[in-house]
């Protein structure tokens, strides 16, 4: 009985742990994972936030950078971990700007406020 227990309740974590299901069966997410410019960049977007979008550049120790997904200009100052591929994250917002942006506007919910609107 104790393994059916563990095996069902690893399967409701890992589905738990894509994010919260709505009741038409959509995920509720908080952000998504749209890439990474090297194995240490990955680049978020937050389309739930009610903040200017923006996707966000994050380094394994926490280091961070908002960019604009109009412009592709950071929003915030550059940690240094971050500067030093400016133009690596420069190259690939504009490689990638209508992916990010057709991403996000999927994930985005119907009851986002006007200003997250891209």
């Amino acid at each position: 009985m104790e393994n059916i227990f563990e095996e069902l309740s690893l399967k409701l974590n890992q589905d738990c742990m894509k994010g919260k299901k709505l009741e038409n069966g959509k995920r509720l997410l908080t952000e998504a994972l749209v890439g990474k410019i090297n194995p240490n960049l990955k680049v978020y977007i937050f389309p739930r936030e009610h903040e200017i979008p923006h996707f966000l550049v994050s380094t394994p120790d926490k280091q961070t950078c908002r960019f604009s997904l109009e412009t592709g200009e950071p929003m915030d100052d550059m940690p240094r971990d971050i500067k030093k591929y400016r133009y690596n994250i420069r190259d690939f917002f504009r490689d990638n700007k209508q992916m990010i942006v057709d991403e996000y506007r999927k994930l985005r919910p119907d009851d986002a406020p006007p200003q997250s609107k891209i």
